[in-house]
């Protein structure tokens, strides 16, 4: 059971300790702050998305990135979604 409650506190912790810490500039639109916080080798997908979620202004992003594992000479694409959440007046 002690087991148990350890590997429950650290699911737990894991989820909610990632994150980083970024500001958007003054005037800079959705799309230009999605630009710059982009992934390695990737390009926006879809229209960046500006909305409320819980009460707080929210930018969702989906990039394409385009990687190659193990040395491989095959080019591969994954989507990777990111939310950008307003915490305070930055």
């Amino acid at each position: 059971m002690k087991y148990c409650t350890y590997i429950t506190f650290l699911l737990f912790y894991s989820v909610i300790s990632f994150g980083q810490v970024i500001e958007r500039q003054n005037n800079e639109t959705a799309k230009q702050f999605a630009e710059r916080q982009k992934p390695d080798n990737s390009s926006l997908t879809h229209k960046v998305l500006e909305t409320n979620w819980n009460s707080l202004p929210v930018i969702i992003a989906f990039y394409d990135q385009v990687y190659k594992p193990n040395c491989s000479e095959q080019a591969y694409h994954r989507i990777i979604g990111t939310v950008f959440i307003k915490l305070d007046n930055n």
